[in-house]
């Protein structure tokens, strides 16, 4: 579970082997230690020091931000750290076959993942065949891509076609003329970009939590400061949780234009009330239990899939496999069985790791 702290009013302490929330709107409530793999902070509440280092002894990663959303920086035990694995994962980084195999696998997820929600979201058929002709032709090319670079211009060009056909599923008053990241320059883009910048911050914690370099990447170019595996991984669940959130917030009509700060420079932020709804809305996505797994049709919370996600690029990377690697793909609720997984399943599977 990911715990989301949004108030600066908020006193957050440790008792009794759980951390304990104290805000104003809903009293004290206490969440199990073991149940949490990451806290998100917004704003300044009251942190005690006893919280603080149970969360280091239990490996719980803490991720700060602005009342808005701009990220911090995080604190995090580094116990997990596996030299062993580190050292393979810096060797298949530099392999130009398996970084090809594994860039062809994470996009061709992530194309396959935007035409679903384009077409689950096309309720009054606004879209037609020639909408999606970029990503079928990306999916199709993919195939017989000859380098990783090849492979991410494709990516780009998929990405174009899904963000044009995207804007025309979405609300007048909201729609937008692209994708625009650095800084975002309309409300739509600004919600994205938050969501985007929790989910990288999750995988980064899982992805360490497994004993890799987050900052060891396959596919994106490297930066000083950018934790390239996170942008890797993160492509196949963009259109899954954030993507597919945004569309649900805006459509339920619980955000409007008011929530949002716009800067003299023509940047577009989501102000403090609009990121509470937003940063909720996610919460409640993650903590649902979908088929994400096509190899798997047990439904599993977000957190869950992503721990198997990173567990089987860890095995294609010790084994030197890229099969091995199973990418996410949502699949339909008509399409899998429906059974969900208790606890005593997680249990088990987190024994076999």
């Amino acid at each position: 579970m990911q715990l989301y702290i949004q108030d600066s009013s908020d006193k957050i302490g440790f008792s009794e082997n759980q951390v304990t929330v104290w805000s104003e709107e809903r009293g004290e409530r206490g969440f199990p230690v073991e149940t949490i793999e990451g806290i998100s902070i917004f704003g300044m509440p009251s942190l005690s020091s006893k919280f603080l280092r149970e969360c280091l002894n239990h490996n719980i990663q803490l991720c700060f931000y602005s009342t808005d959303g701009h990220y911090f920086g995080r604190m995090v035990n580094s116990s997990s750290t596996s030299t062993s694995k580190q050292k393979l994962q810096a060797k298949r980084s530099d392999d130009d076959d398996f970084r090809l195999s594994i860039a062809k696998k994470i996009i061709c997820a992530k194309i396959s993942n935007q035409e679903a929600l384009l077409k689950a979201h096309d309720k009054d058929n606004q879209l037609s065949l020639k909408d999606f002709e970029g990503l079928e032709y990306g999916l199709t090319a993919l195939k017989d891509a000859k380098s990783v670079e090849e492979v991410m211009g494709l990516e780009g060009n998929a990405a174009r076609t899904y963000f044009t056909s995207l804007a025309k599923l979405v609300p007048g008053e909201w729609r937008f003329q692209g994708r625009s990241k650095r800084p975002p320059k309309d409300e739509f883009n600004a919600m994205i970009s938050l969501g985007y910048s929790l989910l990288t911050r999750n995988i980064i914690g899982a992805i360490e939590r497994h004993g890799l370099n987050p900052y060891f990447g396959f596919m994106h170019a490297d930066a000083e400061g950018h934790p390239t595996l996170a942008s890797d991984l993160i492509e196949e669940w963009r259109a899954i949780i954030v993507d597919d959130t945004v569309l649900e917030v805006i459509n339920s009509g619980k955000l409007n234009k008011d929530q949002f700060n716009h800067l003299d420079s023509g940047a577009v932020y989501v102000g403090y009330e609009g990121s509470k709804v937003l940063v909720r809305a996610i919460s409640d996505k993650v903590c649902r239990a979908r088929s994400y797994l096509n190899y798997d049709h047990y439904k599993y919370g977000f957190q869950h899939a992503l721990d198997l996600q990173i567990y089987r690029f860890t095995r294609a990377i010790e084994s030197n496999d890229p099969d091995l690697y199973i990418p996410v793909s949502e699949l339909p609720e008509s399409e899998i069985e429906v059974k969900e997984v208790y606890e005593e399943e997680k249990e088990k599977s987190d024994q076999e790791k």
